[in-house]
């Protein structure tokens, strides 16, 4: 009988599998052994009273701390990326390549400022903060929103202007879509493939936090809210990503 192409890649790949797949039940069971051997309510209160006073004494500062070292960063990279576009001479592309890099990094900084800001605004809401010191925490919040939507307004003027054919605001609601749509065909792929990446990464991500969360559930009551809420962003990034590409296939 003929061996097909695909025979000959599943029997190749067939071994490795067979054994990451041996490893990683063996790892989960001596993980759930462990567990079951361990006292299941001195270590989560411990933990639980340490997590709940760390965060009780950064609370305040958080964002204004996160903010100061991230946005001001960036803020940084952009001026740095600013001279430089200024100074261009018009004929060296690897200077306008470069400062396209900086703004990229400084894109990075922004969205990690933006991410920090959530959490931490989030955990504010739990009883960690005093009533009087709320108020501040608040408007530390609108302020750095505010940073946040400023220069990331800084950063796409700027790529506009080295890149006239661009389009878009960031005040636009539609405007990853319209400054996608303005992208050439090159830029269109590192885009794809870079959300192919990111796909990847946060299936990597949801794999671990089930796990990690089953093995806490059997130390500690955590109900099914947090494992339901993993699953639920699994399930929406998978489901996204072979729904557009079906859509794609449609219209190839």
């Amino acid at each position: 009988m003929k061996t097909t192409p695909e025979k000959s890649a599943n029997r190749k790949a067939l071994p490795k599998f067979m054994i990451i797949l041996l490893l990683s039940a063996l790892v989960g069971g001596l993980a759930g052994l462990a567990v079951g051997y361990m006292d299941g309510t001195a270590l989560p209160e411990t933990i639980q009273a340490r997590c709940t006073g760390i965060l009780s004494a950064i609370m305040p500062w958080s964002i204004w701390v996160s903010s100061a070292l991230l946005l001001g960063a960036g803020l940084w990279i952009y001026r740095k990326s600013r001279t430089m576009f200024d100074r261009w001479d018009g004929e060296k592309e690897t200077i306008l390549d470069q400062a396209e890099e900086r703004l990229s990094w400084c894109v990075l900084l922004t969205n990690l400022s933006t991410v920090l800001n959530f959490f931490f605004f989030g955990a504010g809401m739990q009883p960690l903060l005093s009533p009087p010191r709320f108020p501040l925490f608040l408007l530390s919040f609108v302020l750095s929103t505010a940073g946040q939507i400023f220069l990331s307004q800084k950063v796409v003027d700027l790529t506009r202007k080295m890149n006239p054919e661009k389009q878009g605001s960031v005040y636009d609601m539609k405007f990853q879509k319209t400054w996608f749509a303005s992208c050439d065909e090159n830029e269109q792929r590192q885009i794809g493939q870079a959300s192919c990446k990111a796909f990847r990464a946060v299936n990597y991500t949801c794999t671990l936090l089930w796990v990690g969360l089953v093995l806490l559930s059997m130390m500690m009551d955590l109900g099914v809210l947090p494992l339901f809420l993993v699953t639920l962003l699994w399930g929406v990034n998978l489901t996204a990503f072979v729904l557009e590409a079906i859509r794609l296939g449609r219209h190839k």
